[in-house]
């Protein structure tokens, strides 16, 4: 890739920073706040719920089909180019899921979306790298993640209060005016890069990708319905990561990856992105199950359950920019690791809650988890690609969004696979029946103990970085 043609010291930040925290926070918003809607959609379009849930899973899986493209596209168009377009997509997306007349309508526009944030996170972060000085990067890095965990933990709260005193059109609504003031700032601000007019995309690179991505994640959605280890789940899941096997095969012999898999030849780096691909497991384990908890087990309302999320969404968004200071001063190791003890502590405080919790306890925990998350994430992050040249860092920003988004994909659809497979074996057993309020609190609460016991196993890895390492040569 071709460095930016701008030094970092003539390139005005704070407009640069305003438009990617509003568009990655837009981005990372949308992947929550439908959760909340879900009852509401079926309502309004006279749908099942396994048609209504697309709009949530059909969104998340082209968010992890559209990210590969990102490395070739800024290659190939510049930085400002892509970035353009994907806000412009975004909003147009945005606009059709607010006037869509059927499932249909909406879900395709949510797809739309989905490609869209597919390719604006990784780009965000790639500017951010190449005009940002080094020595300011994991302050901005840390502003980039304020935005990214904020849109998935402030999402039940804007949806709740939409739902029940506007309506669940104004969901997507309220994205364009953040939209709009980011494209102005790209288009006024972003310093133009060049991109190679001779890169060709790879056909079938692209194909196996979207395919392998698609297959491997519908199994997983379909797995709490169909079961876990039935024979099509288990068929589509074998060759969802045979297409991914040779798609990875393909990229370690191009010339022009789609992704750059060689970027894991730095051990801090492929750490870095395994950890990473975790904690956003964890996150949306507490997103989408802590509000499905409050409402089904405890029958609180929409709003008021969206407002038990937002303390823990201020609270890291306060922190994150601290975390960037300390970075420099204790490193990764340390911040990481007591951001997963903490992590750990709250998640496993939730894996104890029943329908007699009281909702500040929820808020305790969720709070104590968020703490973890933004002391942990911004370290681990920088910690790895730090390690990488700036050639290298538009591929490695596409393919740590690719495995976070894939790995947040696939925490919904197995944590529910487990989750359902749970609650029927309490049904099974004479307890209760499967959708009453003793098996939700029961299924809940094995969940959050099996996300206790992979962010346990995660701990020891946080102990293999040493300190920041340079770039390797160009």
């Amino acid at each position: 890739m071709k460095p930016n043609t701008k030094t970092a010291a003539a390139v005005p930040m704070a407009p640069i920073m305003i438009a990617v925290f509003c568009s990655v926070f837009i981005s990372n918003l949308n992947t929550s706040t439908v959760n909340l809607a879900i009852p509401t959609l079926m309502n309004a379009f006279h749908a099942q719920m396994q048609v209504m849930q697309w709009t949530l899973t059909g969104y998340m899986m082209t968010i992890g089909i559209g990210s590969p493209l990102a490395g070739f596209l800024i290659s190939r168009y510049g930085t400002k180019k892509v970035y353009a377009t994907t806000l412009i997509g975004f909003s147009l997306a945005s606009l059709l899921c607010s006037l869509a007349w059927t499932p249909l309508t909406l879900i395709a526009a949510r797809v739309i979306q989905g490609g869209c944030a597919g390719l604006m996170l990784p780009v965000t972060l790639t500017l951010l790298y190449r005009t940002v000085d080094r020595r300011q990067q994991p302050m901005a890095v840390s502003l980039w993640e304020a935005a990214g965990w904020l849109g998935p933990a402030l999402g039940p709260a804007v949806s709740g209060i939409c739902l029940q005193f506007l309506s669940w059109r104004w969901l997507f609504l309220l994205n364009l005016p953040l939209l709009l003031l980011s494209i102005l700032l790209v288009l006024r601000y972003v310093p133009a890069s060049p991109g190679d007019s001779r890169m060709r995309l790879d056909k079938l690179s692209a194909v196996l990708s979207s395919t392998g991505s698609f297959t491997v994640l519908f199994a997983f959605s379909r797995a709490s319905a169909w079961g876990l280890l039935s024979y099509r789940t288990m068929l589509l899941l074998a060759a969802g990561i045979l297409l991914l096997v040779l798609f990875v095969r393909r990229q370690m012999g191009s010339d022009t990856p789609l992704l750059e898999f060689r970027v894991f030849r730095s051990r801090a780096y492929a750490v870095s992105v395994l950890l990473l691909g975790l904690i956003n497991a964890a996150l949306f384990a507490a997103v989408y199950f802590v509000p499905y908890f409050l409402q089904t087990a405890k029958g609180v309302p929409a709003a008021s359950t969206g407002l038990v999320m937002l303390p823990s969404s201020v609270v890291m968004v306060l922190l994150l920019p601290v975390v960037g200071k300390l970075y420099s001063r204790l490193g990764p190791v340390k911040l990481a690791a007591a951001g997963i003890c903490l992590m750990v502590l709250g998640t496993w405080m939730l894996s104890t809650m029943t329908a007699d919790t009281a909702n500040a306890e929820a808020i305790l925990w969720t709070v104590t988890r968020n703490i973890g998350i933004a002391f942990s994430s911004m370290p681990l992050m920088n910690a790895g690609l730090s390690t990488l040249t700036d050639s290298q860092i538009g591929y490695a920003t596409s393919m740590t969004n690719w495995v976070r988004q894939c790995m947040g994909s696939l925490s919904i659809a197995i944590f529910t696979a487990f989750y359902t497979w749970r609650t029927q074996a309490y049904s099974a057993d004479g307890f209760a029946t499967a959708n009453s309020s003793d098996a939700v609190v029961y299924g809940v609460q094995q969940v959050f103990m099996l996300v206790t016991v992979l962010l346990v196993c995660m701990l020891p890895l946080v102990f293999t970085f040493r300190k920041p390492g340079k770039p390797a040569s160009e």
